[in-house]
């Protein structure tokens, strides 16, 4: 068997060991796996989705709250109830904007850069209201210590900003209380913070640590990394000690706080550049899968016209393997599961399990479990529980035998269900295209029967949309040197 190696499409093809396509499919340590389609799961905004966050209360019930460009939602029974403020009118976020969200304590914050950032009380609010304290007007904000930490302050985009120790919403600078601000002298704007023990802050070019030492200081700054910082804001997500994020040059993750480590060089930092509409990044969003160990990129590529994201990249990052997909989204985001269910109480639900829309073994029917999920065009929540997409995997080339055209007569794909494909593609000097053959399909002996003759070899393998299958791992090539019998 020859293995299929890793997505590095920005190697040469020729000598390339490992995959130059790695379509609808997610990279695992050893093979790939196919990946789920969107299956519709809310009714829709009433405009395209701007930001989603979801959390749970101290009782356990979860919340799950999305923004367009003038509301903001929360998920009632698969259906998005506006509770937006009562005054102040529509909110204004930009085209190029989005929404963000923190959470202190039970106040959840929405902010969207240009409104006073809104609050929700879990398990008592009905609608957002203004966070009170005179807070700043910020783009991102998260939890440092027991300070809410603000940043890119309206008119100050190198500003953070934190309320007083405790409480999120007392804002007046004061030793006593420690509420403060720091502008950073140099990295440009604030593109996001992550928090926890101390503060991570990523700027378009410096990655600093805000650090508390307690009054009259409160916070110390120190650079992480400098010349190195988030391009674009929505590509941060983080879990655990690790924040993933891309800078001018590729794609990087940040682990322990402490050490910037390239996860795109040499495999798909040229590849995605190439592929982006980079009139549209800051459509540019990203989420983690947990259970899966996947980093998600969304992204628009050259062929959306609007800017809308129709492309991923699929980081795995315990097995350090990458994968694209074809999916058109406005946002990627993590949400929770609603209240659980047991049979009978799906009868709320549907009154027939026909008309569920899930299996009765779907992840969505048990309460608070974390699910990736998107909103498609239509702004409808959907996760990615549908049928199987579509998958293709294109191997590198290679020369079977050095020096001599080889003859293919068969190629076994090592896959553990659906119905694959195969086609062969040949050339006999790297300057020539590549002349594909027709696809052969699985016999009874579990091969592919073809006839390819050619000096350098590639194996594309297809398997349809709708396919059950688990791990798709290499493939066994039978050939002999050109002439031989």
């Amino acid at each position: 068997m020859i293995p299929i190696g890793e997505y590095r499409p920005d190697l040469p093809d020729f000598g390339n060991s490992g995959a130059t396509v790695a379509l609808n499919v997610i990279p695992a340590a050893a093979s790939y796996r196919p990946l789920a389609g969107l299956d519709p799961y809310s009714a829709p905004l009433a405009a395209r989705c701007q930001g989603a966050y979801a959390t749970r209360d101290s009782n356990g019930v979860v919340h799950n709250f999305a923004g367009d460009a003038t509301r903001l939602y929360l998920l009632n029974s698969q259906v998005w109830t506006d509770v937006s403020r009562a005054t102040g009118g529509p909110y204004a976020t930009p085209v190029d904007g989005a929404w963000s969200f923190a959470q202190f304590g039970d106040l959840v914050i929405a902010m969207n850069g240009v409104d006073v950032p809104q609050k929700w009380q879990l398990g008592n609010s009905t609608r957002f209201e203004a966070l009170g304290g005179a807070p700043p007007v910020a783009r991102c904000a998260a939890i440092v210590r027991d300070f809410l930490v603000m940043g890119r302050v309206s008119g100050y985009a190198n500003r953070v900003q934190w309320s007083a120790i405790d409480n999120a919403e007392d804002w007046t600078i004061s030793a006593t209380t420690q509420a403060d601000a720091q502008d950073l002298p140099d990295g440009g704007w604030v593109q996001g913070i992550v928090g926890g023990e101390y503060g991570t802050i990523l700027q378009e070019r410096s990655i600093k640590r805000m650090t508390y030492v307690g009054a009259p200081v409160v916070f110390q700054f120190d650079e992480i990394a400098r010349n190195r910082g988030a391009v674009a804001d929505g590509s941060i997500a983080t879990f655990e000690s690790t924040t993933f994020f891309l800078d001018t040059d590729g794609l990087f993750a940040l682990v322990d706080g402490r050490q910037v480590v390239p996860i795109g060089d040499q495999k798909v930092d040229k590849t995605f550049w190439r592929t982006v509409n980079q009139s549209h990044l800051h459509r540019i969003n990203a989420a983690i899968d947990p259970i899966n160990k996947l980093y998600v990129l969304s992204y628009p590529g050259q062929d959306s016209a609007d800017g809308t994201p129709n492309r991923l990249l699929i980081y795995n990052w315990t097995a350090a393997r990458w994968s694209e997909a074809e999916i058109e989204a406005e946002i990627v985001y993590r949400s929770l599961s609603g209240a659980s269910h047991t049979l009978d109480s799906l009868d709320s639900v549907s009154g027939s399990l026909d008309a569920l829309g899930f299996s009765l073994d779907s992840r969505v029917w048990a309460g608070g479990m974390v699910l990736l999920s998107a909103f498609d065009r239509q702004h409808r929540l959907c996760l990615f529980t549908g049928p199987s997409l579509p998958a293709m995997i294109e191997t590198g080339e290679a020369q079977l035998f050095p020096g001599r055209r080889a003859l293919v007569t068969s190629v076994r794909p090592m896959v553990d269900g659906g119905a694959p494909v195969v086609r062969v593609g040949t050339r006999n000097r790297i300057v020539d295209p590549v002349a594909w053959g027709a696809e052969a399909g699985l016999n009874a002996l579990g091969d592919c029967p073809l006839r390819s003759v050619g000096r350098y070899h590639r194996a594309r393998i297809s398997l349809p949309a709708g396919a059950e299958w688990q791990h798709l791992q290499g493939l066994d090539v039978d050939a002999r040197p050109e002439g031989l019998q």
